[in-house]
């Protein structure tokens, strides 16, 4: 079903105001950064120019350049107030709390605490109108903290900020009774906007919950309020009740199915030619409308007419991607134009063909990579570098089938759409499409299984219920397509980012561990195809450094709060693990009060091998509040000197990872879930991985669930020994599962099949 993000949280898509694609602001002709930074060496108090960086459309470019603009004069109060609102936009929490403080103390000084909360409130106006609620949060907080300095009331924030906190509740936990009833409480006093609102929530609801019929009534309802809403609203609401008639004609036969298409149709049509022909609303509006109307033509028999309209989605989408500045902690993960599963519908359509349309494979392949590439691209663009440059390329089919023949390996692309899924298979001998059953089922199975997977009281008679039922699923009807391949390599899986692979059971009369995938295959994952092509970088010559904090120190009380620190159990053998794998690839253990961010750093420059148990803090639906936990240094730089989070708070940001320069040719992260974070339906891998790539990392071992901290040690203890013998990162990952299942107590998935390996190169080698 489509869906976008709002705070975070998944809800329904269309929204009420202006559509929320990824929280964006669209930003088209902005000035350079170098040339505002110009105009600051000469007038260091140019207000225009400090706004202009606050809310560029390069925030990495712009968050590095008022940090070197403060290094060289940290006496600007409106730097300090420039750079807390680009905490705010890149979700870097620690940074926004240090550059509030600065700038709250230096717009005191200065007097002008109350010409910037007068700003604050008009940017917050601007954010309202365009629907950017999470900006709008934000700019409230930060007007909240300046009016606290004032000494003014700040009684009307705080309930606006409720009142967002509500609605943001109400929408990821709707109470279909209590909208109902409050729907109705609102017609009989004559409130139209309020009915209004109450009863799209109510109809997007029963969307989620597959009650199509009671949504379409519901947003017959919504139709019906003849109050003098904005045209765009009524633009909206249109798009709206096609979906809903589109997902109820699919569920039905006969005369009802078509008669409901034809009302689907009609309701698009009426909301395109407002988007398109009488230019009311934005792009974000027509590729919703051109999506609504590729699937309802596609119902109706029309190929070529659905056709037209995804490559006029996607031509869309793509356009939107050239001026876009992304709003709160989404930068840290994909600019998310697959809410409307674009891309992977678009694919599955081209693979399928038609009566008269032969399927085109490697054009849906082509169209599925745009969707995974611009999300790495957009991550390199907040970083303010260059992309790699496959991410421009043509995506190099015969290449990657060359390659997966020298492996012996097979590429497994996933595809997700709203209603199908499907399952590409390329091997040197042929690039075959195999559908799947629909996503919903396999959400249900990959749940499942994960949950079993990774329970320690799940017996082997559960596992192997399991494992197959999601083997039958996800693999087994493309099984004779792979089956000589020694190593496969998985793409595009992201929306079942829990699902253990390496765990899943084949069929067979052998003993259960002898069926796990990881006893037949080696596994890894990729982010794109593209990556797989790309060129090996030169190898990094520094050694080895191991990286072993137990969770335990000196960290500041707003921090500690902020990360929930309070339940984190020390982790007693983290530091053995550490010096361990240190001795085993002849390279250098920082234990304990040295496993500083600051050295974390230093060492992740040159080192050929970064390797970190401890405790990882991930948050899946707020990126501010995932990082990697470190020592906090005993001597902190002062704000004054040194604008940045990365002055030894101990917690290593996603924002700050994003700024690492990582040289080395593997990475692994034995601490819990750090292949975990939000990801989408097409893409491979979200969070702490995604900015891992994205600062260098060649390949990743990382950890889909809770880590055991008895039995870490020992598996990353294997994976060590391999590595150090040369073995390929897949090839000691796979011994490390084998040894594992060849002892009894260390056998149960939980405490193997959770590693995942994911490399940008190097996998068909």
């Amino acid at each position: 079903m489509p869906n976008t993000l709002l705070e975070g949280r998944i809800i329904p898509f269309p929204m009420r105001r202006v559509p929320l694609a990824c929280l964006l602001v669209l930003l088209a002709g902005e000035e350079p950064v170098g040339s505002l930074v110009k105009r600051l060496h000469d007038d260091s108090e140019d207000k225009k120019s400090w706004m202009a960086l606050a809310h560029h459309e390069e925030p990495g470019e712009a968050l590095r350049a008022v940090r070197e603009l403060l290094r060289r004069d940290p006496g600007s109060p409106t730097g300090w107030h420039a750079l807390w609102q680009l905490a705010d936009r890149v979700g870097d929490f620690p940074l926004g709390t240090e550059a509030s403080q600065r700038a709250l103390d230096l717009l005191a000084k200065a007097g002008l605490l109350e010409s910037v909360d007068r700003t604050e409130d008009a940017l917050r106006q601007d954010y309202f109108t365009r629907g950017l609620v999470h900006a709008e949060r934000q700019a409230l907080l930060r007007r909240r903290a300046i009016r606290l300095r004032l000494g003014l009331e700040t009684k009307k924030i705080d309930e606006r900020i409720e009142r967002i906190d509500i609605e943001v509740r109400r929408r990821a936990h709707p109470n279909p009774a209590g909208l109902q009833a409050e729907a109705e409480a609102a017609r009989a006093r004559g409130d139209w906007r309020a009915e209004h609102g109450f009863l799209v929530d109510l109809a997007y609801h029963d969307w989620a919950t597959a009650a199509f019929r009671e949504g379409y009534e519901a947003f017959r309802r919504v139709l019906e309020i003849h109050e003098p809403h904005r045209r765009e609203q009524k633009a909206n609401d249109q798009n709206g009740a096609a979906r809903l008639a589109l997902e109820l004609a699919l569920t039905c036969t006969g005369s009802e199915r078509d008669e409901l298409l034809e009302e689907a149709l009609a309701h698009a049509e009426t909301a395109l030619e407002e988007h398109e022909v009488n230019s009311v609303g934005g792009p974000a509006d027509r590729v919703r409308d051109h999506c609504v109307l590729a699937h309802i033509r596609a119902a109706l028999g029309g190929e070529d007419e659905a056709l037209a309209h995804y490559e006029q989605e996607l031509a869309l989408v793509l356009e939107l991607r050239k001026f876009i500045a992304i709003e709160g902690d989404q930068a840290l993960r994909i600019f998310h134009s697959v809410q409307d599963h674009i891309f992977e519908d678009f694919a599955i359509f081209l693979a399928r063909g038609g009566k008269e349309r032969p399927p085109d494979v490697q054009r849906a392949l082509g169209v599925s990579e745009v969707g995974r590439v611009g999300g790495l691209k957009e991550l390199y663009r907040l970083r303010g570098l260059p992309s790699p440059s496959w991410t421009e390329q043509e995506l190099p089919l015969s290449e990657i089938q060359r390659r997966a023949g020298s492996a012996k390996a097979a590429v497994l692309v996933f595809w997700a759409g709203s209603r199908e899924a499907a399952l590409a298979c390329i091997t040197e001998r042929e690039i075959r499409v195999f559908p799947l059953a629909p996503p919903e089922v396999l959400d249900r199975a990959a749940e499942s299984f994960a949950r079993v997977a990774f329970d320690l009281a799940a017996k082997d008679a559960a596992i192997e219920r399991e494992g197959r039922r999601a083997f039958d699923l996800f693999l087994a009807p493309a099984q004779a397509a792979f089956d000589g391949a020694r190593r496969l390599v998985i793409v595009g899986a992201g929306r079942w980012g829990r699902l253990p692979f390496a765990a899943l059971v084949s069929e067979g009369k052998g003993p259960l561990r002898e069926r796990y995938l990881a006893a037949r295959f080696e596994i890894a994952f990729a982010p794109t195809l593209g990556a797989l092509t790309a060129e090996r970088p030169v190898a990094a010559k520094g050694l080895p450094g191991a990286f072993g904090f137990d969770g335990t120190g000196s960290f500041a009380p707003e921090l500690r709060a902020h990360f929930g620190l309070q339940s984190l159990p020390a982790l007693r053998r983290a530091e053995a693990e550490s010096r361990a794998v240190a001795a085993k690839l002849g390279g250098r253990a920082l234990l304990g009060n040295e496993a500083t961010e600051e050295a974390f750093r230093r060492v992740a420059a040159e080192a050929s091998l970064l390797h970190f148990a401890g405790h990882a803090l991930i948050d899946d639906e707020d990126g501010t509040r995932s990082a990697l936990l470190l020592s906090p240094s005993s001597e902190r730089s002062p704000s004054s000197e040194r604008p940045s989070s990365q002055d030894g708070d101990g917690f290593l940001t996603l924002g700050e990872i994003l700024e690492l320069r990582i040289a080395a040719r593997l990475v692994i992260l034995s601490a819990c879930r750090t292949a975990r974070g939000e990801s989408y339906a097409g893409e491979g891998v979200g969070g702490v991985a995604r900015c891992l790539l994205a600062a260098g990392a060649q390949s990743l071992l990382l950890s889909l669930a809770l880590v055991d901290d008895a039995k870490a040690p020992i598996f990353v203890g294997h994976v060590a020994e391999a590595l150090a013998a040369g073995s390929h990162p897949a090839v000691a990952l796979v011994s490390a599962q084998r040894r594992m299942l060849g002892t009894s107590g260390n056998a149960h998935p939980a405490f193997w099949a959770s590693f995942v390996l994911h490399g940008q190169e190097d996998l068909l080698r």
